[in-house]
C-alpha cells in the first residue's frame, strides 16, 4: 500500500499530503469494488460451504480447552453461531467456544479438507 495506507485504517487529513490522496483514492477504489459486487455478484457464493471451511479452520487457533480465535468473517461466525456449533461471537473476548457438536464437526471437516491423502 502506498506510504502504508491501509484498508482497515482510513486515512486521516493530518497525513502527508501524497499519502491522503492514496489512501483516498485506495478506500474509493475499494468501496467501488463492493458497490459493484453488490449489484452484479461474481458468482454464486454458496454460504454452507464456506461456514464449513471456516469451522475446519478454527482448530488452527484451538487454545485453553475448547477456545478458538475469532479472527474470520463475521457473517460466517454468526452462522456457525446459529448452527450451535460456537459460542456467541459478538463481544469483547477475541476468541469464541466451540460446542461439543462444533468441535466434533471442525475435527471432521479438517480431516476431510486438509489431510494429505
Amino acid at each position: 500500500m502506498p506510504c502504508g495506507a491501509s484498508l482497515i485504517v482510513p486515512p486521516r487529513e493530518t497525513d502527508d499530503p501524497r499519502c491522503y490522496i492514496a489512501a483516498i483514492a485506495l478506500h474509493r477504489n475499494v468501496a467501488a469494488i463492493e458497490r459493484r459486487a453488490a449489484r452484479e455478484p461474481l458468482m454464486d457464493i454458496d454460504t454452507d460451504r464456506i461456514d464449513e471451511a471456516v469451522l475446519a479452520l478454527l482448530l488452527l487457533g484451538l487454545h485453553d480447552g475448547d477456545r478458538v480465535w475469532k479472527g474470520f468473517d463475521w457473517a460466517a461466525m454468526d452462522r456457525l453461531y446459529a448452527k450451535g456449533f460456537i459460542s456467541k461471537p459478538a463481544g469483547r473476548a477475541k476468541s469464541v467456544i466451540l460446542t461439543e457438536e462444533g468441535r466434533r464437526e471442525a475435527e471432521r471437516l479438517f480431516a476431510k479438507m486438509f489431510a494429505r491423502r
